[in-house]
């Protein structure tokens, strides 16, 4: 079964119900690492590092939830001084209780990015609900652990070279706010490079005074990716069930699996794409809207950008239910003070998944341009599903 068969409410209903079944409470782990408010960062990133959290938990007295410390809140601010103090660094965590359902807190990881998020109750902190214990849900509901991953993946991979300077990786991650990236070699992918190797490399080299050095991007690390890459990468192929799919990132602890037909590299499918198909199940009033990747000086469009959103949204509506529109925006300059705007959107329908991208000189226009196509794939669609009740009926 793929994702294109989970067609109707009826259909939807029973799947968010199955998924549903079971709540963050089940879930959630309840032996945790939390900081407190004083504590420094030079403190708190061994803390986090040891214990495998992006995120993890501030606490004032007994427990009580003041915030969350963010990795990659944190890796966005190269100039962060190690030695900067919790509450200045803080960002808010989402409400999260033992009752949350799993198709909320998934919309809730979709939103965030986070990676772990607090569970409290009545302000204390009870426990932590990760990406990886949602996945781990999938092979509970029938119709979605056989799934083929070649439906959820990402289609347009970004890679590098096994020759390729770390530091060119490096920029090429924070680009396109990914935390990995596939190493190929002769057009087959050999590795993946992750933020936590160039980490676990820096973390011992003396005179680290800011996370931008911590992690490479200040004072860039003269290597080459084939020294820190790792080279025992897990890989599957289109046909894979999304259950097996799972069971690989679960029992390897890896985010993100490299997608081959062959040796060739079709795809990507990671623990995001996954959160993501699940949290489009959500019962919601109207249609989820999610814009990453935009810069601070081009924050000012996003407005805009979601009422384009908006009034594209409502003329899919008459054809079929939008359910969540997920578009990642990265800019690349050009010569001289333009830019170009490449946009990846994903739209998740009643009906179907549907991907386009666009690339324009101009954020909105690069918008309108993708909502443009992904409202003319909903029409060709409907349009096929007509065509072929009228053969049936012939």
């Amino acid at each position: 079964m793929g994702v294109n068969d989970f067609e109707g409410i009826r259909k939807r209903e029973i799947l968010r119900a199955q998924i549903d079944s079971r709540s963050v409470g089940d879930l959630m782990e309840k032996n945790f690492r939390t900081v407190g408010e004083g504590d420094a960062l030079d403190t708190i990133l061994p803390i986090m590092r040891s214990a495998r959290q992006h995120e993890i938990p501030v606490c004032s007295n007994e427990k009580r939830l003041q915030g969350v410390i963010s990795l990659g809140a944190l890796l966005k601010r190269k100039n962060l001084s190690v030695s900067a103090k919790a509450n200045s660094v803080t960002d808010r965590s989402p409400d999260v209780d033992p009752d949350t359902t799993i198709t909320k807190v998934s919309e809730m990881f979709v939103a965030t990015g986070f990676r772990e998020i607090p569970v409290t109750d009545g302000g204390k902190v009870v426990g932590m609900i990760t990406r990886e214990h949602v996945i781990s849900t999938m092979p509970e509901v029938s119709d979605l652990r056989t799934v083929p991953v070649g439906e959820v993946m990402t289609h347009d991979v970004v890679t590098v070279d096994n020759d390729d300077e770390v530091e060119h990786a490096l920029t090429l991650m924070r680009d396109l706010e990914v935390r990995s990236i596939p190493v190929i070699e002769d057009g087959h992918v050999i590795g993946m490079l992750g933020i936590k190797d160039v980490v676990s490399y820096n973390w011992h080299r003396e005179g680290r005074q800011t996370v931008g050095e911590l992690v490479g991007y200040s004072q860039p690390i003269k290597l080459k990716v084939s020294s820190i890459s790792v080279d025992n990468v897990y890989m599957v192929s289109p046909e894979t069930k999304l259950e097996d799919a799972v069971s690989l990132m679960v029992d390897n602890q890896v985010s993100s699996l490299p997608v081959v037909e062959g040796e060739e590299l079709v795809g990507i499918v990671t623990k995001y794409d996954i959160i993501e198909l699940i949290a489009s199940f959500r019962e919601r009033d109207m249609v989820y809207v999610q814009i990453t990747g935009v810069e601070e000086n081009d924050r000012q469009h996003m407005l805009d950008m979601e009422n384009e959103i908006r009034g594209y949204m409502q003329t899919i509506a008459k054809i079929t239910r939008p359910l969540l529109v997920n578009i990642h925006v990265s800019k690349y300059n050009s010569s001289g003070n333009t830019a170009k705007y490449s946009l990846n959107g994903r739209l998740f329908t009643e009906r179907k998944l549907f991907r386009a991208k666009a690339v324009e000189w101009n954020i909105i226009k690069a918008t309108e341009t993708l909502m443009d196509r992904l409202e003319r794939m909903v029409k060709e669609h409907k349009a096929e599903i007509v065509d072929m009740r009228k053969r049936r009926g012939r």
